[in-house]
């Protein structure tokens, strides 16, 4: 009996070990199976007064191409309502069908003429407003819109995009600009930036697991990918995972049973781990892409970026992406 569950137990972290390509074994990540703990419809912002989302959309107005916020924190606050407003809705409409698989839910789309943006849409439309957002969505669509056989998946226009919340780029106009008080910001504030300490503020790292990854993707690509974005506002560990599909030829983003978290300690400007640490997830949901914030309010925190750093392999940001079931574990981890 010994031997045996010696020997499963070597097999399931070997099988583990083989799940991410892009971390190699000595930096393997195990599994911490987050739970599930999305409640009711949407999923809220713990610390977030959503009442004052109304006002505060209210509040944008558009002056020539741009959308004027009064300051940061009215810009990212409008951030956290658009994206409440997605969840919402979606949840909302899938919870009309909670036995239908994700295939079923694809064809039911159709049939509904189901848009998951249409919260954001709805926003942009009342300004007469071209945005970001949705540049990149006709722009994915484009791309998808090459054979199986040819399409290079580094070329994905979502993952090139510096701005990686569909949330923020509903904000910026097509170009990437908007006005924060006197300022104008742009797409390229969110650009990775490199580094020479340990740490980083503003870094990120992708990578889209396929059948040589794991037997089971046949025909599927998952992409899972970590940013971090540090603010004095809010300092934020993200987390997207993305589904996409071979249908008749051509890769397409169709819904799957999806799971995705982030962990990892928190360090202030001078790379000294702090007390605050980043563990957030959102449990399966029958979605094309489901993503991932964890915020700390009001410091300004970053990551340990530096593998050769021995505070890594215990302190590492991970993403960890799930397919189906938790036995599908797909983990990236944050490094430079």
């Amino acid at each position: 009996i010994y031997l045996c569950t010696g020997f499963m137990a070597c097999m399931l972290f070997f099988y583990a070990c083989q799940k991410e390509k892009a971390v190699s074994s000595e930096e393997t990540v195990v599994s911490t199976n987050l739970p599930d703990t999305d409640e009711g419809i949407g999923f809220r912002e713990s610390g977030f007064d959503y009442s004052q989302c109304p006002s505060l959309k209210s509040s944008v107005y558009k002056s020539g191409d741009m959308l004027v916020f009064q300051d940061q924190e009215h810009f990212d606050k409008c951030a956290i309502c658009l994206e409440n407003d997605y969840d919402v809705y979606n949840d909302a409409y899938d919870a009309q069908y909670p036995n239908a698989t994700p295939e079923e839910l694809d064809s039911l789309d159709i049939v509904n003429n189901f848009d998951e943006w249409t919260p954001y849409i709805l926003f942009e439309n009342q300004f007469g407003f071209s945005s970001l957002r949705a540049k990149v969505e006709n722009d994915i669509n484009l791309w998808l819109d090459t054979p199986a056989e040819e399409i290079d998946f580094a070329d994905d226009p979502d993952s090139k995009s510096p701005v990686m919340d569909e949330s923020i780029r509903a904000l910026l106009n097509e170009s990437g600009f908007a006005k924060v008080g006197t300022d104008t910001i742009s797409a390229d504030d969110w650009q990775d930036k490199s580094f020479w300490g340990d740490c980083g503020f503003l870094k990120s790292r992708e990578y889209t697991f396929d059948h040589n990854d794991d037997p089971l993707l046949v025909n599927r690509q998952l992409k899972v990918k970590i940013k971090i974005e540090s603010g004095f506002l809010t300092s934020n560990l993200k987390g997207k995972i993305t589904n996409l599909r071979k249908v008749r030829g051509k890769y397409r983003k169709r819904r799957a049973t999806i799971k995705i978290g982030v962990t990892g300690s928190s360090f202030n400007g001078e790379c000294v781990v702090m007390p605050q640490f980043w563990s957030k997830y959102k449990g399966y949901k029958k979605r094309k892409s489901l993503k991932v914030n964890a915020r700390i309010w009001l410091l300004w925190r970053e990551a340990i970026l530096d593998r050769n750093d021995p505070r890594w392999m215990q302190e590492r940001c991970v993403a960890h992406g799930y397919w189906d079931n938790d036995n599908n574990y797909y983990p990236v981890a944050l490094y430079r």
